[in-house]
């Protein structure tokens, strides 16, 4: 049985969550967490660094050019960046090397696997972060939990030492986590989870706080997210009404003024993740002969959003 150890780890894509999970690192572990970037990008994070609940971060800054394998990359760009995320990921990819995904949606690890095998990949999402992004500024309040599991796509492989590694270098840093026994399941909870809240709050404008108690934000979401369990069946995951109940305990815990990404993306007038939620949920609805109205509604509105930006 091979033997991991994590003492180097890259985040690509140093957004909201990005930063605050890398912050958490640094804390911990001064010097193992340098961030992947390119272009102007990485310019500003060398010169300005990252301002990550009121403390200056200045992380190792590495491009295509320079980079050197590590032992575990995050990868927490938006879905529609994954493409150009692994070409920036591709030179620290060594023999040894772990990944861990955590884009909204349910493909993502399927897209890495392809790319650099799938024993690679630990298949992983996070929640409960409400890690916002407001005028240069990163802030979060609650860490939230990463979880993570066995790829079934590497039956062929004992991922047991990566498990492990993955989960001590976590404690190390302080992040909450858990090892999920049905991983493919849980990601498709946190998919649904997206498919309400993120789209709901979008469209309404509203924080967490709004859809914290019973009323018609809160129906709204739980709306979309039945579609989600109705495509579950068919799809062999079986989600149910008790996963929504699930979620509500979770939101209950967030900021009441915390806000989505997906709101966040709205207010600053960025591309959505529409096509990776309700788009998502179309195609699917048409492969199993489910009806999805209210995401079918939700796709309209959000890309009617996305075309009044000032330069849509």
């Amino acid at each position: 049985m091979e033997s991991y150890a994590i003492r180097t780890a890259a985040i690509v894509g140093a957004g909201a969550v990005g930063a605050s999970i890398g912050s958490m690192i640094q804390q911990k572990m001064p010097g193992a967490v340098s961030l992947f970037a390119d272009g102007e990008r990485a310019k500003r994070y060398e010169a300005q660094g990252i301002l990550v609940n009121g403390e200056l971060f200045r992380f190792p800054v590495h491009t295509v050019a320079d980079a050197a394998p590590v032992d575990l990359i995050i990868i927490a760009t938006k879905s529609y960046d994954l493409d150009a995320a692994l070409d920036l990921a591709a030179p620290a990819v060594g023999p040894h090397t772990m990944i861990i995904s955590l884009l909204n949606g349910i493909s993502s690890e399927g897209t890495i696997g392809t790319r650099f095998g799938a024993r690679h990949v630990l298949p992983a999402m996070i929640v409960g972060i409400d890690s916002v992004r407001e005028h240069g500024e990163i802030s979060y309040a609650n860490r939230g939990t990463i979880h993570f599991g066995a790829n079934p796509d590497a039956a062929d492989v004992d991922q047991r030492p990566m498990l492990n590694a993955i989960g001590q270098f976590l404690d190390t840093c302080g992040i909450p986590s858990m090892v999920a026994d049905d991983i493919r399941r849980t990601l498709w909870w946190k998919f649904m989870v997206n498919v309400g809240i993120n789209q709901a709050s979008a469209i309404l404008r509203a924080p967490y706080g709004a859809f914290q108690h019973p009323g018609d934000a809160r129906e709204l979401m739980n709306a979309a997210m039945r579609e989600v369990v109705a495509l579950s069946a068919k799809a062999g995951i079986g989600l149910r009404e008790q996963d929504i109940a699930g979620w509500q305990k979770t939101l209950e815990t967030l900021a009441p003024g915390g806000k989505t990404s997906m709101l966040q993306d709205v207010e600053a007038g960025r591309r959505t993740e529409v096509d990776l939620f309700a788009g998502t949920i179309i195609s699917l609805s048409e492969q199993y002969g489910v009806e999805v109205p209210i995401n079918r509604t939700f796709y309209r509105i959000l890309r009617a959003i996305e075309t009044s930006y000032p330069n849509g």
